[in-house]
């Protein structure tokens, strides 16, 4: 999970190959065998934010600036619908929420009102709800459905709803001229309805059993069915264009093309499998979108209607739903329930060059020159040859007892952290018959190990152990630290270690003599800190909670943590090289401009299962699970979010508000480059001071504030959207905040 600095394994003194600092970090030697192109992951289909929702979120409506989300599954538990400002699509904001008893399923926007189906049992009903004030939703009439209401489409005056039971369903037509006073025109008995799409005077209705129904509601109060087609079973949400319905399949994964430009005589034209069950879907220009539960948002173009061409899939975990809505994707599920927002603009997801299978599971790899070792866990240590990146080839292999797990490389030695055993020292300067030149066994559990000049640095679970490793034959620990809690990950710049660990946070050891490590700071951060890179005076800790955290050791004694960057899945791992770290979460690679570290930008992803990387040169090696060892290319150099040459960057940055929402104290951080009078205060949504939190002079670096919830005289504030204002030399910036009680 870590690259170090490739350190020549012998302790007289050495050559080193010396680079420049600047935002330049984890240099290596890169394979020179070819020259490749670099990527630019901004160019590529990319999550860009997401936001929270109190239940198991199903379906997402837009109208914009909010997105309507309907959650919770069974009746009488937290259930509802919420509304969220995602005008700043990278830190959406819950401002209205309201409870329902019964099961909240899905929901279409009009105007003022919002049109949500429930279910209780075998019943059911289409509430209206008045949305004119999105942070006070308030139900203006309920209309009963015969059984569950499951989804509902809109078309002029009318809503449209599909029912279900186990003894059947029904499309119900729903006049809606009056919200208030809506009510029911007409019912149509279908079998297990499920979706619906409303368009030129037809209804298209899914059936879980029978597949899609095609209603003529030109006149809604006598509804006709008037064509059908056998789908099988399974068939859910649906969407229609050009003459073609696109069925999504919830049992058996993956989509169905129906030509109905006959509404009459609707005709299966193709299928296209999935990986796993298709709830909802959306199509905006020539793509279409499916979400995918457990695999993604797969990506279709329809360049060809009748023939869907898979573009690729952006990995998520659980996936309900998507709607469009100009260069925005809106997903319904993700990692924990809530939203997830993609940028759309461009709609190709980056690839793989080349890949080598392994024996077990790999979970971790490092580069040096041309050689990749991989830790595949069971399956012990793997040698592979990546000078053609397009063509990597595993040229040996060495057993070890327990289970490879970590792995960094030192002039032509891995180090490879082996759980009960220790940590092993292998020889693989000959890469078709590596051996291990000895085995250290630690006092706990080894979890990650970094190693500079001679000396190894353990993660060892409740323990920190600093290893003398100059004579690879006879290490020894040399250094201890015990009763910690939970030590995940180590790395080590200059005479500091800096440790994740779970439940501490950050821990920075004083390592300048290695047989006395000395625990000398301690910074607190939420979630699980499974791994650490160091760049320059910024740590990086990847959380598997919360995303990763920027922290600033320009003073190692008071690190300050300066910024908080979320991904879609748990970060497992971070590493940091020319200016951009690359995040690992399982479920991709996250790809962040870092040049600036107080303002990291969100630049791409790389969809992929990944559980450690090294970055080296013009690429990205990555531990692939069961795939073995990944190869693809790094971020260019040059990154948007850099200012244009000439231009001078931004002269003040407020970061987000931690924690946020938040019922109690909230941390402000803020950043000049240079001595400035400055203007920090709580703002209301109409622009209102709340709080002066601070006014004068500010020398340049890192500032914290911290405000407690009270406004200028002293009360406490209430529940609601407040603004933190950050003003100087003619500048603004403002951070939203929710409080919460």
């Amino acid at each position: 999970m870590r690259v170090t600095l490739n350190w020549w394994r012998v302790c007289f003194p050495v050559l080193l190959l010396i680079y420049p600092l600047a935002s330049f970090c984890l240099p290596s030697l890169a394979p020179t065998a070819m020259a490749s192109e670099c990527t630019d992951y901004a160019k590529y289909l990319r999550w860009i934010g997401s936001g929270h929702v109190a239940n198991s979120a199903s379906r997402v409506a837009l109208d914009w600036p909010h997105a309507f989300m309907p959650y919770g599954v069974k009746p009488g538990e937290e259930n509802g619908m919420q509304v969220i400002d995602v005008t700043d699509a990278t830190a959406p904001i819950v401002v209205g929420d309201l409870a329902t008893y019964e099961a909240a399923n899905d929901v279409a926007v009009s105007g003022d009102f919002a049109f949500l189906t429930t279910s209780l049992d075998s019943t059911g009903a289409l509430a209206v709800i008045d949305v004119s004030k999105p942070s006070r939703p308030v139900i203006a009439a309920n209309v009963p459905t015969p059984f569950g209401a499951r989804f509902v489409a809109l078309s002029g005056n009318h809503a449209f709803v599909t029912t279900f039971s186990q003894e059947g369903g029904t499309l119900e037509i729903i006049d809606i001229t009056l919200p208030e006073a809506a009510f029911t025109v007409a019912s149509v008995g279908l079998s297990w309805c499920a979706g619906l799409a409303v368009q030129d005077g037809y209804a298209y209705v899914t059936d879980n059993l029978e597949g899609l129904w095609v209603v003529d509601v030109a006149e809604p109060g006598e509804p006709l069915v008037v064509g059908h087609a056998e789908l099988g079973y399974g068939s859910s949400d649906v969407v229609v264009r050009d003459g073609y319905a696109y069925v999504a399949n919830q049992f058996y994964g993956g989509l169905a093309v129906v030509d109905v430009s006959d509404p009459s005589n609707p005709t299966l034209v193709t299928t296209v499998e999935a990986d796993c069950c298709a709830f909802g879907l959306d199509v905006a220009g020539d793509y279409l979108y499916l979400a995918v539960n457990f695999d993604g948002l797969h990506v279709f173009d329809l360049s060809t209607p009748d023939d869907p061409i898979d573009v690729g899939c952006y990995l998520l975990d659980v996936t309900f739903d998507v709607t469009i809505l100009g260069d925005r994707a809106y997903v319904a599920g993700g990692y924990t329930p809530g939203l997830e927002i993609f940028d759309i603009t461009h709609t190709a997801l980056p690839g793989t060059l080349g890949s080598a299978l392994t024996e077990d599971f790999a979970l971790d790899v490092a580069v040096e020159g041309t050689i990749a070792c991989i830790a595949d866990r069971a399956g012990g240590l793997h040698v592979a040859d990546v000078a053609d990146p397009w063509d990597p080839v595993v040229l040996g292999s060495v057993g070890v007892p327990d289970d490879a797990l970590d792995v960094v490389m030192a002039g032509g030695m891995a180090y490879v952290i082996d759980r009960t055993a220790g940590l092993l020292l292998v020889d693989v300067t000959m890469p078709s018959s590596p051996s291990i030149s000895a085995t250290l066994e630690t006092p706990g559990l080894a979890k990650a190990v970094a190693v500079r000049s001679g000396l190894a640095y353990i993660a060892d679970w409740y323990d920190f152990c600093i290893a003398d490793v100059c004579v690879p034959e006879v290490p020894q620990i040399i250094g201890l630290i015990s009763g910690l809690d939970h030590v995940y990950d180590v790395e080590v710049s200059g005479d500091y270690a800096y440790l994740g660990v779970w439940g501490s946070g950050l821990l920075v050891v004083d390592v300048s003599d290695p047989t006395q490590p000395l625990l000398v700071a301690q910074i607190e951060l939420p979630g699980i800190p499974e791994g650490v890179a160091i760049c320059g005076s910024t740590v990086y800790v990847a959380d598997w909670k919360s995303g990763v955290h920027i922290v600033d050791v320009s003073n190692p004694l008071a690190p300050i943590h300066t910024m908080s960057v979320p991904t879609t899945y748990r970060s497992r791992d971070v590493e940091v090289a020319d200016g951009f770290a690359y995040v690992v979460y399982t479920k991709g690679i996250q790809v962040l401009d870092v040049t600036s570290p107080p303002e990291p930008v969100i630049v791409g992803q790389m969809p992929v299962e990944v559980y450690g990387a090294a970055v080296s040169g013009e690429f990205i090696y990555f531990a692939h699970g069961l795939a073995g060892l990944g190869i693809t290319r790094a971020q260019c150099a040059v990154s948007a979010a850099n200012p244009p040459e000439g231009e001078a960057s931004p002269p003040l940055h407020l970061a987000r508000p931690w924690p946020n929402p938040s019922g109690g104290e909230v941390a402000l951080r803020y950043h000049v480059p240079t001595s400035c009078d400055i203007r920090l205060q709580v703002c209301d949504p109409m622009g209102r001071r709340v709080r002066l939190l601070s006014s004068g002079a500010a020398g340049p670096g890192f500032h914290l504030v911290t405000w407690d919830g009270a406004g200028d005289d002293g009360r406490m504030v209430g529940n609601g959207l407040y603004f933190i204002r950050l003003e100087s030399a003619g500048r603004v910036q403002t951070a939203p905040l929710v409080r919460i009680r």
